[in-house]
């Protein structure tokens, strides 16, 4: 990953009146430059490849001039899971794709509410939270009956209508039933503005009782 490079604002440099009272806010911190044309909100989540860099403050929360400029940004964001797809989870033994089940099922879900809806980009903004549970066989091992996943996310939505919200939410997974005669049961949740804590409270609750 590249380096974020130091710059230094001209003597002539004005700072907004916005950018200062920000300053104001963040003594010894630093203040974020957002490419606010592509965000429909500039509150929620930013992905970085829209953080342009950030403005330095001093102990006083003033400016310092000092600017690091983001080597990530230039629109459009595109697809991270990384904070998946880098840890071993029991889905990929089973021959499931995490990235691809998330990713699909959560755009299947958006346009089942609004024909036509699609998603523009998604990243998992935390690693993932899973629980597994099992029965033991009379030889003393464990077989593996259920399994559970929550996978915090970021996404844009290209909605009908020409809106482009950006929404956060914990997409939950539920598998019971494996190593049964049956084929195993699979449900899934997708939980807005919840967090992966809350999501991971969930999980036993919906593998013990998958219906609810």
């Amino acid at each position: 990953m590249s380096e974020w490079q130091t710059v230094h604002a001209g003597p002539d440099w004005e700072p907004s009146a916005d950018l200062i009272a920000a300053a104001r806010e963040q003594p010894g911190g630093m203040v974020a430059a957002i490419d606010g044309h592509y965000l429909e909100d500039p509150n929620g989540y930013v992905p970085s490849e829209l953080i342009e860099g950030v403005w330095v403050v001093d102990q006083n929360g003033r400016l310092t001039g000092e600017f690091k400029a983001n080597p990530e940004y230039g629109p459009p964001p595109v697809d991270d899971f990384t904070k998946l797809t880098q840890e071993e989870l029991l889905l990929t033994r089973l021959g499931v794709d995490p990235a691809a089940l998330v990713r699909s099922a959560v755009t299947d879900m958006l346009d089942q509410q609004q024909a036509g809806t699609t998603v523009a980009w998604m990243k998992v903004t935390d690693p993932p939270r899973h629980l597994t549970g099992g029965k033991r066989t009379p030889d003393g091992t464990v077989t593996v009956t259920c399994l559970g996943l929550a996978v915090p996310i970021a996404f844009e939505v290209n909605a009908t209508d020409g809106h482009r919200p950006i929404l956060r939410a914990v997409f939950s997974h539920v598998v019971t039933g494996l190593g049964a005669e049956e084929p195993p049961s699979n449900r899934i949740w997708l939980d807005l503005n919840e967090t992966a804590d809350w999501a991971e409270e969930q999980l036993q609750n919906r593998i013990l009782d998958p219906e609810n």
